[in-house]
């Protein structure tokens, strides 16, 4: 197949095989001995040498797939339950970036992972298109080589009676806005860059030492309905800046077209946070931030290991419905890199306790796997713990049930 149309230079990647882990019977050693002798094909018949990749299902994950040599970029799949197609898509690719340093491409995506008749109707629900536009500008902050990347949407659809070439018709220009937004800029060293949002707002940030963009949206806009509150009002951004300006000017744009400009303000610089007051808006709302006066790097602390946060940690976390909550407390080892059982946990309240195993450091955003949990009959090993150090010297904690999922639980953590 190679041989036959690689000398069609619309080809960008050859994608040697899809969701490789639905093979029946395969398991991760032989699955990626495949992909990597299929990788090595692909390569050696194409005289242009584009890249490989080869994917799989998001669960379960194959680390040495993506650890391996032979595959040039991850290809994630996002289907989330939840129909949360924009924040999972913010976790999963930020996830995929920290732990296996390669470009990220969303292979595809949709906000059901099947076709309406086994899932639900939530592909026809009146505000399918909302889920599906907020998704659009989540992918163009979130770090990933690409957009789009619609299933059912882009195709699938065609299938059903039901649906059909109508339906396809209905979402052709949904990236619209967010691809408006960013037609023509230089997003070049563009990187995430940790954002804190006020309550009411959900979203990300991306960009380098001079230049940023954003998007957020209303936070109660959540499947299968997507509901609009009236005005969002109040609500601020604190970013993490890798550098110090005399000042940053925002300019801030509708997110329903990604052109009209809303507004502009100055804002300084405080440390290396830069906090911004978002005008009062519906639905969702997108900025770009430059820098005023000359730019001066910070250079970002190499963290290789657990070093800056190593020590105890104690705090109370809430889970998002706000009917929950308990106090939990961490020990990280200093000194301790990824792959490796580098702390504990524990939740005295619902006797639970643990190892914590070191995925990945990606800035100042730790990854840890929950195992060996032990306690009462609800502790389960598997889950997730992101911890991100704070300017102020706190530790931002969330709990995801999975890689790049929604957290679950979230809390601030301190020092004794």
């Amino acid at each position: 197949m190679v041989t036959r149309w690689s000398s069609h230079k619309n080809i960008l990647v050859w994608e040697v095989i899809t969701e490789a882990n639905l093979i029946d019977g395969i398991d991760e050693a032989d699955g990626v001995y495949l992909c990597e002798q299929l990788a090595n094909v692909a390569h050696q018949a194409d005289p242009l040498q584009r890249p490989v990749t080869a994917s799989v299902t998001d669960f379960p994950e194959w680390p040495e797939l993506y650890r391996s040599s032979a595959i040039d970029f991850v290809s994630i799949h996002p289907y989330p339950a939840s129909s949360r197609l924009d924040t999972d898509m913010l976790g999963e690719v930020r996830y995929f970036l920290a732990t296996y340093h390669k470009p990220v491409l969303i292979g595809e995506s949709g906000l059901i992972a099947m076709d309406p008749d086994t899932q639900g109707k939530v592909p026809d629900a009146p505000n399918a298109r909302v889920g599906l536009q907020h998704a659009m500008w989540a992918e163009v902050v979130s770090g990933a080589m690409n957009g789009r990347g619609l299933w059912f949407e882009d195709s699938l659809a065609s299938f059903f009676p039901a649906q059909g070439l109508p339906f396809l018709q209905k979402y052709t220009d949904v990236e619209a806005p967010a691809y408006r937004f960013i037609n023509g800029m230089d997003m070049t060293g563009f990187v995430p860059m940790p954002a804190q949002a006020s309550d009411k707002i959900l979203g990300a940030a991306l960009g380098n030492d001079g230049s940023i963009i954003g998007w957020f949206r209303d936070a109660g806009s959540e499947p299968p309905d997507w509901i609009l509150q009236p005005v969002i009002s109040k609500q601020t951004v604190t970013l993490s800046l890798p550098s110090t300006a005399a000042s940053w000017k925002v300019d801030f744009y509708s997110a329903q077209d990604g052109t009209t400009l809303l507004g502009s303000t100055t804002v300084s610089q405080h440390g290396s946070s830069l906090t911004v007051s978002l005008p009062d808006f519906q639905d969702d709302i997108a900025f770009k931030i430059s820098a005023r006066g000359a730019v001066v790097s910070s250079p970002a602390p190499v963290n290789n290991d657990t070093g800056i946060i190593a020590g105890t940690w104690n705090g109370t976390i809430t889970n998002t419905a706000r009917t929950f909550s308990t106090p939990v407390k961490l020990s990280i080892q200093p000194g301790c890199a990824p792959w490796n059982v580098c702390g504990t946990f524990s939740a005295p309240q619902i006797s639970c306790s643990g190892d914590l195993y070191l995925q990945a450091i990606s800035a100042q955003t730790y990854f840890f796997l929950e195992q060996n949990a032990s306690g009462s009959s609800s502790c389960q090993s598997g889950g997730y713990e992101q911890l991100q150090l704070q300017a102020d010297g706190t530790l931002s904690y969330m709990y995801l049930t999975s890689p790049g999922s929604v957290a679950t639980s979230t809390g601030i953590l301190k020092k004794p």
